[in-house]
């Protein structure tokens, strides 16, 4: 068998009008590549950056749902579309680069990826890189080797009818290969064929070319859990969570939030936080948050405080309410965390109740007295009058 960096892919064409024949044709293919690096993956960028500006609501938020489900298609053909390109690219240029031994040893020595040369399925050259994905070093020990004995059970079936098949994909194929002390990796794979062999009987030879994204899915899968631990935490919580933007516009809240003031799940999102507040507040909010966004001075950001908060029925609730600030992908967001006190201002107007009136009579005790004549000393000194207190002596009235 020959080494691998003596094969020169292709026939050579006899004659020259078979050679201007296939120049003009690398001329049109060039031209046409030039095409679609520029006139395609430039906008295509564009579209897949607006798509994920949308997606992160960084102007405002994406009030009907359906919009989130287009603004996700439009993402994922678009990245779709754009690998399709690259990938179209990255072969055009590899071909080009197989023109030349030296370019050719080149790309296969230093790539950083998984490249091998198989025929017949088994394993002719691979490059430093891919050897120590496999865990198999010095890479001429892989020589010979069947490439599928690398591959998880789990992906065997992207090799059913051979590595031909592959060279039909057009995108990279995401599957597991295994390492030889056991280990897994996920990776990229893409194949295209090499040379056909028809003279030396040795079947057509693929270029195999993986990419080793196993931390990438692991970081995914860590963000996902992280994602997904929070919203539950976020379910659970006792207390109310609203976040809103710089606008006032609520972009997300939990469970809790939604059952306090009456809505239903997902009914508030896109709305302005003002339909949560009595009239006094919801007429001064923008105010508040175009002061504090022009001089950063702050008079309710950081501290605790209570309010009134006017659910969907219109009905007014006592709120005790927390905001903070946070920065997220370049924007101002705020949160506001929120307790019902209804029941607590209950108890509290009941004891003290229980501490200025009578239990039996439910008049006015001694305590209620002494807080009402200090009032009244206060005033008078402060407006600068006098005031006088009537005594009544009621003989034999708890007869």
């Amino acid at each position: 068998m020959a080494d691998i960096y003596e094969i020169k892919p292709g026939a050579r064409q006899a004659g020259g009008h078979q050679q201007n024949n296939g120049d003009a044709t690398e001329e049109a293919n060039e031209t046409l590549l030039e095409t679609l690096s520029h006139d395609l993956r430039t906008p295509l960028n564009t579209i897949i950056g607006f798509a994920d500006m949308m997606d992160q609501e960084i102007l405002g938020p994406l009030s009907n749902p359906h919009y989130r489900e287009y603004v996700e298609v439009i993402s994922t053909e678009g990245r779709r579309m754009l690998d399709f390109i690259n990938d179209l690219l990255n072969r055009k240029r590899f071909e080009n680069m197989k023109r030349t031994e030296q370019g050719f040893r080149h790309v296969i020595e230093l790539a950083p990826d998984l490249i091998a040369v198989c025929r017949s399925g088994a394993i002719d050259l691979i490059n430093p890189a891919g050897a120590d994905m496999l865990g198999v070093w010095p890479a001429v020990e892989l020589k010979g080797r069947i490439f599928t004995d690398f591959v998880h059970a789990d992906s065997l079936e992207h090799f059913k009818g051979g590595i031909e098949n592959l060279t039909k994909e057009r995108l990279r194929t995401p599957m597991v290969l295994l390492r030889a002390d056991g280990a897994t990796l996920d990776v990229e794979l893409a194949a295209l064929p090499y040379e056909e062999h028809e003279d030396d009987g040795d079947g057509t030879a693929y270029i195999i070319m993986a990419r080793d994204v196993t931390e990438r899915n692991r970081a995914l899968k860590a963000q996902a859990t992280r994602e997904e631990h929070l919203r539950k935490i976020m379910d659970t919580v006792a207390d109310g969570i609203i976040t809103i933007d710089e606008t006032g516009t609520i972009e997300t809240l939990n469970p809790t939030a939604e059952e306090i003031f009456g809505y239903m799940p997902g009914e508030l999102v896109g709305s302005n936080v003002k339909v949560l507040m009595n009239e006094e507040d919801a007429a001064n909010h923008d105010h508040y948050l175009a002061r504090y966004t022009n001089t950063g001075v702050r008079h309710i950001i950081g501290s605790a405080r209570e309010v009134i908060g006017r659910r969907k029925n219109g009905s007014l609730i006592p709120i005790e309410l927390a905001v903070s600030e946070m920065r997220f992908s370049g924007r101002r967001l705020f949160i506001g965390a929120l307790r019902d006190i209804t029941e607590r201002k209950e108890n509290e107007e009941r004891l003290r109740d229980l501490a200025t009136r009578d239990p039996l009579t439910r008049l006015p005790n001694r305590n209620l007295f002494t807080e009402r004549l200090e009032e009244s000393i206060e005033q008078a000194d402060t407006c600068g009058v006098g005031f006088a207190v009537l005594f009544l002596d009621l003989d034999n009235f708890k007869t």
